[in-house]
């Protein structure tokens, strides 16, 4: 076992559950990543009227109508596309469908961390890949050639990337992704996390799906929970060649979709105005924040967010514990690869007045 896997394996590796609070009820909770945006009415309306006879009987297991909305809402066949529950099962499926127990994975951080889990898990050897310049994580084109560097040194089998990254929100455009499918050994595969996506671009006209048809090693992982507000759904995607989704498929659970789930993704992937509310009011929100946040001089953003979700950090004090005292809780990336000494937390974007009692606790803290 490589000293990285040895240190990751002693760590707290997920911030965002915490099991030391007994009633999290009394806590303002700013962990999760979730859409402070209820789900589109259209869900409503067919819940009230849901025949429920359907949940007597199996479902297609191809999906074949689940996979064709969703097709339909990212204008591409559905054989490039695997359903999957949530995001984290095909974060789960992929190193095990497509690694051998000893090959390498680079890991670009900060990161979402059950890439790193799920990695250890099939005993990928882990490769971590981060910005020189700890203070603004840009990919920029020294990052970008660095990434490229040690991925063909290191004959890496898997690439991932989160972008919009998780936790900080940054984006990395699709030219630059393009860099990257073009200069890697062609038995690398880049794994692009959109989970975040459509808070940033609603259109999904800046995805990397728009990539798949050329690049035959490249997967996008998508996920209904974030700016849908279905994170209790537990609905995601991959989008690949039709080898690569063949290769996932043999190992994936045969029905790992309920019948009610399918139905209500139909319907949210069908209303096409709510979408583009959601990343409007995500937006006027994140920069209200940023306002406020931004005079105070000890606080300090992390990254230039364009999504639901943003790095916060403190030049002394522990922003995490201060926040806790006052009964607000966070997503605790204080120790999280890539960000070691920043003392970061990750913070979800809700509601103006669930922001403005925020921005309040910040300013006796700061």
């Amino acid at each position: 076992m490589n000293s990285f896997v040895k240190n990751l394996l002693s760590k707290k590796i997920s911030g965002y559950v915490h099991d030391d609070i007994k009633d999290v009820s009394k806590y303002k909770l700013f962990n999760m990543g979730e859409s402070f945006i209820a789900p589109s009415k259209k869900i409503k309306q067919l819940l009230k009227q849901y025949d429920i006879k359907k949940l007597s009987a199996y479902l297609d297991p191809k999906y074949k109508e689940l996979r064709e909305a969703i097709a339909k809402n990212l204008n591409i066949k559905p054989e490039f596309i695997m359903t999957t529950s949530g995001a984290d099962e095909a974060i789960s499926l992929i190193p095990r469908a497509l690694a051998e127990p000893g090959e390498a994975s680079a890991i670009v951080v900060p990161t979402f961390y059950r890439i790193t889990e799920s990695n250890v898990a099939f005993k990928i050897n882990n490769i971590v890949i981060a910005p020189d310049d700890k203070k603004n994580y840009e990919y920029d084109t020294t990052f970008i050639n660095k990434i490229i560097r040690e991925v063909n040194q290191n004959k890496v089998r898997l690439i991932w990337i989160c972008n919009p990254n998780n936790p900080m929100g940054n984006i990395i455009s699709e030219d630059k992704i393009e860099k990257i499918l073009k200069a890697i050994h062609k038995n690398s595969i880049l794994i692009i996390d959109e989970v975040f996506f459509e808070f940033y671009d609603p259109t999904n006209k800046k995805s990397a799906v728009r990539l798949v048809k050329k690049y035959k090693n490249l997967i996008v992982v998508r996920s209904l929970s974030k700016s849908y507000g279905l994170a209790g759904i537990r609905v995601g995607y991959a989008v690949s060649s039709k080898e690569i989704i063949e290769a996932i498929n043999n190992i994936k659970p045969v029905f790992n979709i309920n019948a009610l789930s399918e139905d209500v993704v139909k319907v949210a992937l069908n209303d096409d105005g709510y979408i583009q509310e959601v990343s409007q009011k995500t937006k006027i929100e994140r920069e209200f924040l940023f306002g406020g946040i931004k005079k105070l001089a000890n606080l300090s953003i992390v990254g230039d967010s364009q999504t639901n979700v943003f790095l916060l950090s403190h030049k002394q004090k522990d922003i995490f514990e201060e926040l806790k005292k006052h009964k607000i809780l966070t997503a605790d990336f204080r120790n999280s690869i890539g960000l070691e000494g920043q003392g970061c937390v990750r913070v979800t974007i809700q509601d103006r007045k669930m922001n403005e009692e925020l921005l309040k606790i910040l300013k006796k803290i700061n």
